[in-house]
Formats: structure tokens, sequence, C-alpha cells
């Protein structure tokens, strides 16, 4: 059931549908006064693009819940028959890094230059953007909103260091961890940076010696 007001036009998801199929959806308007109108929509649904393989399943399982899958075109969702319940295409992504918010809202990272997290609702559609502020670049591996719409996303702070004294080179590329914590409202709350907590010298020597050096490889938030 959906709310709708008058004289407005209403956009419902009907998810989970399968592929090359006929359908007839009934709509079911049931007034404030208590009167009801009956209308049925005809359609049919076409096939999956082909960058999206064929899921089976074995066995039986009735955990409620959908399964995400971050494919190379784009995020995919998919139910326990292996019917797929929504996709987006979004080539070129970094892993995607598709997930499920707390919030009920999706993430994925489905853009090849990092700038951000795109937000998708419960039927698929982009409502926004989580991205890094300060000028650091979104790092892909994690992101974490929590139910009451707090944010805290990864961040990379990339400096050229003069490492030659710890066993480096003069104009190391180095790229540190950060994470910024965002209010609901999207206000930045907290900022935490790894190299104000961290010195160079404890990545191991091998870690350090080339002209490009990972100092902290932030995979997750907890």
């Amino acid at each position: 059931a959906f709310p709708v007001a008058a004289d407005s036009t209403a956009r419902f998801p009907v998810l989970g549908l399968d592929t090359a199929s006929s359908y007839s959806l009934e709509v079911n308007l049931l007034a404030a006064a208590g009167a009801t109108a009956v209308d049925t929509l005809s359609f049919a649904t076409g096939g999956l693009p082909a960058w999206i393989p064929v899921t089976g399943v074995q066995g039986t399982d009735t955990t409620p819940g959908y399964f995400l899958l971050s494919y190379p075109n784009g995020p995919v969702i998919i139910n326990n028959s292996g019917t797929v319940v929504w996709y987006r295409f979004a080539p070129g992504g970094v892993l995607n890094s598709f997930q499920a918010q707390q919030n009920g809202l999706y993430t994925s990272l489905g853009v090849a230059d990092s700038s951000g997290h795109i937000v998708y609702d419960a039927a698929g559609d982009s409502v926004g953007m989580i991205a890094c502020t300060g000028g650091y670049k979104t790092r892909f591996h994690d992101i974490l909103v929590t139910s009451s719409g707090d944010t805290y996303v990864m961040c990379d702070d990339a400096r050229t260091m003069d490492l030659s004294a710890v066993g480096g080179v003069a104009g190391a590329a180095v790229t540190g961890t950060v994470v910024q914590h965002f209010s609901p409202s999207r206000q930045l709350v907290l900022e935490w940076n790894a190299f104000d907590h961290f010195q160079i010298t404890d990545l191991a020597l091998q870690d350090r010696t080339g002209p490009a050096v990972n100092f902290t490889h932030g995979n997750g938030i907890a």
C-alpha cells in the first residue's frame, strides 16, 4: 500500500519479475470516503543485458532478503530464486563496492574517477551522492550509513614525501587513509587521518622503498 495525494502522479516499484514474461498488474485505488477503483495494466518484460550472467540456485533457502552482486558493469540485486530484482548499468567502476546500508538505502561506487558513492533507494533509483570533502579522493573500499543516517566514508590523503632518509625515494607518492564522519544533515562531525597517528617508519622497510607507497590500506569501517 502506498499513500497518494490528490491530483498527483506516483511511481511504484514492482521488483523481481521474470524476464521475457507477460504480466497483468491489478491496481486498487482506495479513496478516503471508502470508494474503490480497480484498474489492470498488462505488460511484458524484456531480457537482461548480456553483461549480467545467468544465476542459478542449489537447494532451498527461506532466509528473507536479497543478494547484492558487484559486476564489472554495475550493481545487481537478486532474490533467493536467482531472479534479478534490479540492476544499474555503470561501466568502468572501481570494484563498485555495492552495499546495503542500515538505513534501507544502497550505495555503489560505480564511477571510474572515485568521485563518490552513488546512493540508491529500494527501487534502484539514484537519490544522491556521498563523497569526501576537503579535497580528498573518495576511497572505494567501504562506506557505512547507520540506521539514524550518520555516514562514515573512507578517503585517500595523497602526499608527495621525501623518504630518502628512511629507505625510500625523494619524491615518493604516499597514500594514507582518512575517515570522515557526517551527520544525517551531511555536516562533517569528525575527521580521522592516519598521518596524525602513525609514522612512515611504522611501515615495513620493503613497503616504503618504491615511488608509490601505500602507507595505510584501509579496507573496512566498523
